[in-house]
């Protein structure tokens, strides 16, 4: 459960760095938030 949680996360995260190429900082809070649940999920 928690992994599908991190990968939506990190899924979300691609939106807003490929639409604003990365001048909108969501990507890096949605990119730690999963990666912090997926490391939390191992």
């Amino acid at each position: 459960m928690l992994r599908i949680v991190g990968l939506t996360f990190i899924a979300s995260g691609i939106l807003p760095l490929a639409c604003t190429r990365g001048r909108h900082l969501s990507w890096l809070v949605m990119f730690a938030i999963g990666g912090i649940v997926l490391w939390c999920a191992r």
